[in-house]
């Protein structure tokens, strides 16, 4: 629906089949938009660019936050227009819905259980997922427990807090 309001239309999905005679609807397309952010870094660009189509690489959208930063970059790098005021339309349309849902979400909380690896990749918005777990949930409005194993004299709080909306979820580190 998003896609559409920009005025784009999804011709179909090529991966994991990177074969164009298998698309044939490709051939109307203008632009390819990367969804998954695992393992794109071994496909080049080139592929695309050779046939005239624009690419935009960007992280899936998750959340809130999440949804606003992939209209964005996907307006930016095709060139249009109004991908905030689209966001806040949609936002205003379904407020109610996400109101009570984040208000369901703020009595739950989440633990997030690991050692510090495993807790610093959940936490992060770094290259394993692209996104952070922990501020994904916060962003709905959950609270977020992160409980972390250290071996003696290790200290779990020295790990990155996850970034979250002011007035979302809150994030923890219990050693």
């Amino acid at each position: 629906a998003f896609c559409e309001a920009l005025g784009l239309r999804v011709v179909g999905t090529l991966f994991p089949n990177l074969d164009f005679a298998k698309a044939p609807e490709m051939g109307s397309a203008g632009a390819v938009v990367w969804l998954n952010p695992v393992g794109w870094e071994q496909i080049e660009d080139g592929v695309f660019l050779r046939r005239g189509l624009r690419v935009v690489r960007s992280h899936p959208p998750y959340g809130h936050s999440g949804t606003r930063d992939w209209l964005r970059r996907v307006s930016s790098v095709l060139g249009l227009e109004g991908s905030d005021e689209l966001f806040e339309r949609a936002r205003k349309e379904h407020a109610n819905a996400f109101t009570a849902l984040r208000r369901e979400c703020r009595r739950r909380t989440v633990a997030l259980i690991g050692d510090q690896t495993d807790i610093s990749l959940l936490a992060s918005s770094g290259r394993t997922f692209g996104f952070s777990v922990a501020g994904l949930l916060c962003d709905l409005g959950f609270n977020v427990r992160c409980l972390v194993w250290s071996p003696a004299g290790a200290d779990a709080r020295a790990l990155r807090r996850a970034r979250a909306p002011r007035g979302s979820g809150t994030v923890e580190f219990v050693p």
